[in-house]
């Protein structure tokens, strides 16, 4: 970790990172035309095999990205590091080029993203690949180390012995820690972003972060009494591919359930039973399902249209465990005491959705797939849901129609202190896939000050994958 002074500046809306070595100490710049402010750098080191370049370049663009949305607020930025572009060529005796690469960039990373495709890769003095000798020894470091396995299609002409020395490597760690699949770059964009926001958050406890010196939007004030500025960090999301999803989640199913009616009947003798419809609602639970055809139809029939009513409860679940939450943070830039203070924002075209951790996912208790999908546990009309941890944070959620409606009302906001909420409160989910970004709106009012302000500004939109999603959630409930 690295302490810097940087500063922002936006170049046809992405991040430049300008390096000095100044007096043997590394500075990051980060232009903006606004005004400097102080933080903290982390190092994240991606590692792979040959065959997985264009990964790393998504996991980079997810680093600027959150760069990009967080850096300020947070007061962290940072910086991705990979042998291809920050290693310089030396020659030490008695050393080797995996040892080179390990004093430049592998000991001083704060955080490892790890991904592979179909190579383990080369064999090194220590290792049986330079990918493995990375993972193994930022481990025993007690760096924050992730790994991806890629769930893309083998190409023809995959190499076998590389693939099976991968997939002897992945079974080998899989009682060390908890490693992720991906199925595509999209997928694979998502774990990494939410890595970053738990890395972050596993580094904040440690870190003195300074105070940001601007937000998102700040509403005016008299005589300098009051100057909030208020942020949201996250952004809204859809699923490009649900209906693919349903369709393919109805012909599967179709398909089990039949090869089960024909398995259970084979016997000619067994009389098999007839399904209510409160038991067809558990069918993925294999009970003994109706011998006649007639009967296998109905039942099929009336859990296909139960399917199809539920399915964006069934969404909304998928995107509950699966999605980052948004976060709040409150600043009054000026040298008064705000106590009492309300703030109320508005999602316009947007709905939220219970944040649930991906750990907490039980798929036994919470099964994303209709039929035994219940909306009793999902949002199913307005609802109010309180998530504060502490009386000094409180967030209040509610949906309204088509848009989201926030409350945050912290009993007091001091001068030049940056108030932000516990956690991921809700994840927030498009109503409308054809927007560009959802509009916010925000007010703010306190009974004992002259605080009457306003504001608004844009969130972007994320299209995502709901198979994905879900093939992540199953594979961690797997693990």
């Amino acid at each position: 970790m690295d302490h810097v002074n940087s500063w922002i500046t936006s170049t046809r809306g992405s991040l430049q990172l300008v390096f000095d070595v100044l007096s043997g100490e590394r500075s990051v710049r980060l232009h903006n035309p606004r005004m400097p402010f102080t933080c903290t750098a982390l190092n994240v080191l991606f590692v792979g095999p040959s065959d997985t370049a264009d990964l790393v370049d998504v996991g980079r663009q997810v680093v600027d990205d959150w760069n990009a949305r967080r850096a300020r607020s947070a007061g962290v930025v940072m910086l991705s590091r990979h042998y291809s572009t920050d290693t310089a060529s030396l020659f030490i005796d008695g050393s080797d080029g995996q040892a080179v690469i390990n004093e430049q960039i592998v000991d001083d990373a704060d955080i490892v993203i790890s991904i592979f495709r179909s190579k383990f890769g080369s064999p090194t003095p220590r290792a049986g690949s330079g990918t493995e000798e990375e993972i193994e020894r930022t481990v025993a470091a007690g760096k924050r180390v992730h790994v991806y396995f890629s769930e893309e299609p083998r190409p023809a002409d995959v190499d076998t012995r590389q693939l099976d020395k991968l997939r002897t490597f992945k079974t080998s760690i899989s009682d060390k820690g908890l490693w992720q699949p991906f199925q595509d770059t999209h997928n694979l964009s998502n774990l990494i972003r939410r890595a970053l926001d738990e890395d972050y958050d596993h580094f904040q406890g440690r870190l003195k972060l300074p105070v940001p010196a601007t937000a998102t939007t700040s509403g005016p004030a008299d005589a300098d009494q009051v100057n909030l500025q208020v942020r949201v960090e996250g952004s809204a999301r859809y699923f490009v591919d649900g209906d693919a999803l349903l369709r393919k989640h109805l012909d599967e199913e179709t398909s089990r359930l039949w090869n089960l009616h024909s398995t259970q009947h084979a016997n000619s003798g067994f009389a098999g039973i007839s399904l209510t419809d409160s038991n067809a609602a558990y069918i993925n639970s294999d009970p003994l399902l109706p011998k006649s055809i007639g009967e296998m139809d109905d039942l099929l029939s009336r859990w296909k249209q139960t399917t199809q009513a539920g399915w964006e409860d069934s969404l909304k679940a998928i995107a509950s465990y699966s999605w980052v939450g948004l976060r709040f943070t409150l600043f009054n830039d000026a040298q008064s005491f705000v106590p009492d203070l309300q703030v109320d924002m508005t999602f316009h075209g947007a709905l939220g959705v219970p944040f649930r951790r991906p750990s907490d996912f039980k798929h036994e208790k919470h099964k994303m797939l209709p039929p035994v999908v219940s909306s009793r546990h999902l949002l199913n009309g307005p609802i109010l849901i309180r998530r504060s941890s502490t009386e000094t944070s409180p967030v209040e959620w509610r949906n309204r129609g088509d848009d989201l409606q926030v409350t945050i009302h912290p009993p007091m906001i001091r001068p030049q202190t940056l108030w932000e909420s516990p956690g991921d409160d809700v994840v927030l989910m498009a109503k409308d896939h054809t927007m560009e970004s959802v509009r916010v709106t925000w007010r703010s009012t306190a009974p004992k000050g002259p605080v009457d302000l306003s504001g608004e500004f844009a969130l972007p939109l994320e299209a995502v994958s709901a198979q994905a999603a879900l093939a992540s959630l199953l594979a961690l409930y797997e693990q």
